[in-house]
């Protein structure tokens, strides 16, 4: 099922601020290496509740004062963020000035998808009053695993770029039944491995390997239809935001707030393709299964041992820029993923339930695709961010048509 976008009023604009002031010896916060890689990105997220019969002017005023007030105390316990970033966004200035209510925009900078909703669960508890539920955030984890370095001329934000076309998103659902035909599709044997035994990806590895054959389809399709000197050998390339707080011997605990993440790598070129002896139903089976081993691969390699060379290595820095070369190169299409998949994302309880749906605002930012959880955790729904023309094939794709919803 192709989810249809929706348009939202804004009915009113508040600022809201902390509770109590944030001390003297708190004000200032210094990011971590990994907040300074994170480029500003904001993610907009809208959850939706039902009113149980009980909409009325009376009921809204109280639960936007609600809101308000427990907004106001959480942001006592999580200052950073009624900060504002200084110094070329090497420090937080904590100084209480608030998050506007309208927007709430909680930049990549400062936190990553686990902080976000670790925050937005925090905040519903204490609007509920389940003040005991609640584990104090930390924000000095990051900033001593991973002290600030020179990012020797590199700026998070040039791995943006959308040169003016016209970007248009589309949610796409796929119901576990289908996700589970993925996975048996793309049974994972043979040359990725030592031994013979069959291993299955998860959701998320079959889906995004799905998804990314089509896009490379859609764009090896513009480029048949180019000129030759345009035209020629193009890499393809997936990168997938991991969480590294529970890839660490022991764990990061979830309120360790900043962006422990890292980014997997997965490449193809046109050439990764199955004998020309093998049959249209061969060749399909083993170009998805190989993109599924290269996909699996990559997020594998995100471990222990990696995390902790991260802490004293440049591997990081170097794998932002190459991501940053590989979208400068004529020769280069990537693909970018986040997963939220598994994350606590509908627990978001304010006093009047869980949300029924939560979803993402269109993204600004081509070649995204943002993973979530369905509400009742049979299915992934799939955000996907192309230009206007890609989007036009992509989703009319017979591969794609055959497992959505």
């Amino acid at each position: 099922m192709i989810i249809n976008d929706m348009k939202v009023e804004v009915v009113s604009r508040d600022t809201i601020k902390p509770s109590c002031s944030t001390p003297n010896h708190l004000r200032t916060l210094n990011l971590s290496f990994l907040d300074q890689l994170a480029p500003s990105i904001y993610v907009p997220l809208i959850f939706f509740y039902t009113n149980n019969g009980r909409h009325n002017n009376k009921m809204e005023a109280c639960s936007h004062d609600v809101l308000k007030k427990s907004l106001s105390e959480t942001l006592t316990r999580y200052y950073p963020l009624a900060g504002r970033i200084k110094d070329n966004s090497s420090i937080i200035d904590c100084n209480d000035e608030g998050v506007h209510n309208s927007e709430a925009r909680i930049s990549h900078k400062i936190a990553d998808a686990s902080s976000f909703i670790t925050f937005i669960n925090d905040w519903a508890a204490t609007a509920r009053g389940a003040i005991e539920q609640i584990k104090s955030p930390s924000f000095e984890d990051l900033p001593s695993l991973f002290p600030q370095r020179d990012l020797m001329g590199f700026k998070p934000e040039s791995i943006i770029t959308n040169r003016g076309e016209k970007i248009v998103a589309k949610k796409f659902l796929f119901r576990d039944s289908k996700i589970a035909e993925l996975k048996k599709k793309s049974m994972i044997t043979g040359c990725h491995h030592v031994d013979d035994v069959q291993e299955y990806p998860t959701r998320v590895e079959a889906l995004s390997a799905l998804i990314w054959r089509c896009f490379m389809d859609v764009n090896q399709g513009k480029e048949e239809g180019a000129s030759s000197a345009a035209a020629g050998v193009r890499v393809y390339g997936v990168v997938h935001g991991v969480n590294m707080r529970t890839r660490m011997v022991p764990p990061l605990p979830t309120n360790s707030i900043g962006n422990m993440y890292n980014v997997a790598i997965a490449l193809s070129d046109v050439s990764d393709n199955a004998d020309d002896d093998d049959d249209q139903g061969e060749q399909d089976y083993h170009q998805y299964s190989n993109l599924v081993a290269k996909i699996r691969d990559a997020i594998k390699r995100i471990d222990d041992k990696q995390v902790r060379e991260l802490q004293t290595t440049d591997a990081f820095l170097n794998c932002m820029k190459q991501v940053t070369e590989y979208i400068t190169s004529s020769q280069a299409v990537l693909l970018y993923f986040t997963s939220w998949c598994r994350f606590p994302i509908y627990e978001a309880d304010f006093g009047w339930g869980k949300p029924i749906w939560v979803t993402m605002c269109k993204s600004p930012i081509k070649n995204v695709v943002w993973l979530v959880d369905t509400s009742s955790g049979e299915g992934i729904e799939a955000l996907v961010s192309l230009t206007k023309e890609d989007m036009a094939k992509f989703e009319s794709h017979e591969k794609l048509l055959a497992f959505i919803s």
